[in-house]
């Protein structure tokens, strides 16, 4: 059962018991976007020049004219376009890393999430971590929650609420059919 949230992320609810893993996974709003391949950088350059010499000429067409041009580039043509792409995500990578510090720095020192245990259900208590931070009640799922007042600051993620609420729903079908038979 796919799904999709406000931000036209997709993603696939998966049985929470298994070890199958969404199909798709978000992508990190805050990193920056991956650098083209070498191919996709000359795909790009001259797929424009191909479709204005041929308008007429289907998507399937095109990529079959590039890709023609691509086997038949000398060697040093195409080792431009990989240093370049190779340099470009050189960049990105440590782009990322610097991003990913920063982020791990800043959720370190940011307040943890306190439980209240006087009002946390004696299920739900078993979702702190070391740390007194909690942690996502989903099944397999540890990452810290997030403070929402509609999760009640139990879930990390909308992916994790739906997941969840699935998994629960799964389980109360699960038992009425077994009360029924």
């Amino acid at each position: 059962m796919a799904v999709q949230n406000s931000t036209e992320e997709v993603f696939t609810v998966t049985n929470q018991l298994s070890k199958e893993t969404p199909q798709e996974e978000r992508k990190d709003p805050v990193l920056p976007e991956k650098p083209m391949t070498a191919y996709l950088r000359f795909w790009k350059e001259h797929q424009g020049n191909i479709r204005q010499q041929s308008p007429d000429m289907g998507l399937e067409e095109v990529n079959r004219v590039v890709n023609h041009m691509w086997s038949a580039l000398d060697h040093d043509t195409r080792k431009t376009y990989e240093e370049k792409c190779n340099a470009e995500m050189k960049a990105w990578e440590e782009e990322v890393a610097r991003i990913r510090a920063a982020n791990a720095a800043v959720n370190s020192t940011a307040a943890p999430v306190k439980t209240q245990v006087a009002s946390t259900p004696p299920s739900a208590q078993t979702n702190i971590n070391p740390q007194g931070t909690v942690t996502c009640i989903r099944l397999g799922c540890n990452k810290p929650s997030v403070r929402n007042i509609e999760w009640e600051d139990e879930y990390c993620s909308n992916q994790c609420v739906v997941l969840h609420c699935d998994y629960v729903f799964r389980e109360w079908v699960r038992d009425q059919s077994s009360k029924i038979a």
